[in-house]
């Protein structure tokens, strides 16, 4: 039965570092995004094109949390499921301690990233795009759409920071 248990952790093991590739990326493919958006802005010098800024940092940001939460939901498996089937205290490194300090930088990136651009593209366009009133919806849905997302971002990392730290009445 080991034998199987470690075919599932190699199994996970590689499906947990793929994504954890694929989630690093979203932050490059965002930055990519927000700079081929302003270029294109810059030459054509159609304001309007940053309506389209804000939704596609909000599904980058979205994809890459819930890849994040995938992430973590195989290191918990590995740790708090298969690690005690394989005994011994097997695959306690699983989880090494997150500092929290690391937690809230990573906050503040995603929030810039994913939340603070869409957010500029969105206020620059109000100073300069069209008076159309689709503008206007497209403005607010935009603003609302970023600002959903990134609340997701933080409530993540809250709940994130709550479950790392210790439990009331939990010997240590």
């Amino acid at each position: 039965m080991r034998d199987a248990y470690l075919v599932e952790y190699t199994a996970l093991k590689l499906e947990q570092l793929e994504r954890i590739k694929a989630r690093d990326g979203y932050l490059y493919t965002t930055l990519a995004a927000v700079v081929a958006v302003v270029a294109a802005v810059i030459q054509t010098g159609q304001s309007d094109l940053l309506l389209a800024l804000p939704p596609i940092v909000a599904a980058l940001g979205w994809t890459r949390l819930r890849n994040d939460q995938l992430v973590v939901a195989i290191r918990e498996y590995l740790r708090d499921d298969l690690g005690p089937r394989l005994g011994d205290g097997a695959l306690r490194w699983e989880t090494p301690p997150r500092r929290t300090s690391h937690r809230f930088v990573q906050l503040g990136v995603d929030l810039v990233t994913f939340w603070l651009s869409g957010l500029i593209a969105a206020i620059v366009w109000s100073r300069t795009g069209t008076d159309a009133v689709w503008g206007d919806v497209a403005w607010a849905a935009d603003v609302a759409l970023v600002s959903v997302v990134s609340g997701f971002i933080a409530t993540d990392a809250i709940n994130a920071h709550r479950r790392a730290q210790p439990s009331e009445g939990v010997d240590q």
